[in-house]
C-alpha cells in the first residue's frame, strides 16, 4: 500500500493490529497500535480491544488489563467485546476472582454479558475446578436473557443452551476447528439444561476430531451423566480414564461419590 502511495487509515491498522492478536503476536501489535497514534489517528475500541487480545492471546493478562485501563482513560467506552476479551485474558491464565470482578465491573457500567461471557467463564470454572461459581454465571445469563425480554425460567435456559449450540456450529462452518476448551463449554452447557444424550455425542465427537480429552472434560461429562440420573455411565466412564490413565481431579472424584449415593 505504502510503495503505491496510499494511506492508511484507522481500519487498515485495526485490521492489521488484529491479525498480529489473532497469534498472540503482542510486540508487533504494540508497534502498529503506536505507529497509528504517531500518524495521526486516534485508537478506537476496535484498536484497543484487539491490542488486548493479543496479550490475552500471549497470556499476559496484566497486560491486557492495562490496555483496558488505557482504553478507560481515553475516554474511548469497553464494548462487550472487550469485556469478554478480558475475562477470558483472566480466566484462561487460573485467575477466577478477577475474571468474576470484570463480570461484575461489566454489568455495573450497564454492558450487558451475552452468551460468550457465559461460556467463557464457564470454561474457566472448568479449568480450576470450581462448580461453586456456576450460580454466578447463570444470573449473568439470567440479565443476558432478561436484556431479551425472554423468562429466565426452564424455556429461558433452553434458548441459552441453542445458542451456544449455535456458535459452536457457526466455528465449525467458518473452518475454525473447536479445541478441548470449545467441547468442554459447550458440554457445561448442555448439562445446565440435562440432556446429557447431547454431552455424550459432544464427547464422542472429539474423538472422532482427534480432539485430545483432558481431566476437566472428562469432569464436565461425569457431571452431565450425574444430571441425567446416569450413574452406571459415570462408572462406565470412569473405567475407560483408568485404561487412558487420565489423571482423577478432585472434581472427578466428587462425581464418582455422587454417582455411588444415587
Amino acid at each position: 500500500m505504502l510503495r503505491e502511495g496510499l494511506k492508511p487509515n484507522i481500519v487498515t491498522y485495526n485490521s492489521l493490529i488484529g491479525a498480529y492478536a489473532s497469534h498472540g503476536v503482542n510486540e508487533e501489535a504494540l508497534s502498529i497500535f503506536s505507529e497509528m497514534k504517531k500518524n495521526g489517528f486516534c485508537p478506537d475500541v476496535v484498536s484497543y480491544t484487539s491490542l488486548l487480545n493479543a496479550y490475552r492471546r500471549s497470556e499476559q493478562p496484566k497486560k491486557a488489563r492495562e490496555v483496558f485501563h488505557l482504553m478507560k482513560r481515553n475516554n474511548c467506552k469497553p464494548n462487550v467485546v472487550s469485556y469478554n476479551a478480558l475475562i477470558d485474558a483472566y480466566g484462561s491464565n487460573g485467575f477466577l476472582a478477577k475474571a468474576f470482578d470484570v463480570l461484575h465491573d461489566m454489568e455495573q457500567n450497564g454492558v450487558h454479558p451475552n452468551i460468550v461471557s457465559i461460556c467463557t467463564l464457564l470454561a474457566a470454572c472448568g479449568r480450576v475446578g470450581q462448580r461453586v461459581k456456576i450460580d454466578s454465571i447463570l444470573s449473568a445469563a439470567e440479565l443476558s436473557m432478561r436484556k431479551k425480554k425472554v423468562k429466565p425460567d426452564s424455556v429461558a435456559y433452553t434458548v441459552l443452551i441453542r445458542e451456544a449450540e449455535s456458535t459452536f456450529t457457526t466455528m465449525k462452518v467458518a473452518g475454525c476447528s473447536p479445541d478441548v476448551v470449545t467441547y468442554t463449554t459447550t458440554i457445561h452447557a448442555c448439562t445446565s439444561v440435562g440432556d446429557w444424550e447431547k454431552a455424550a455425542a459432544l464427547l464422542k465427537e472429539m474423538g472422532m476430531n482427534n480432539v485430545q480429552s483432558d481431566a476437566i472434560a472428562f469432569s464436565a461429562m461425569l457431571q452431565a451423566f450425574n444430571t441425567g440420573c446416569q450413574p452406571a455411565k459415570v462408572m462406565s466412564l470412569v473405567g475407560f480414564m483408568r485404561e487412558k490413565n487420565i489423571p482423577f481431579s478432585d472434581a472427578i472424584f466428587l462425581e464418582m461419590l455422587s454417582a455411588c449415593s444415587m
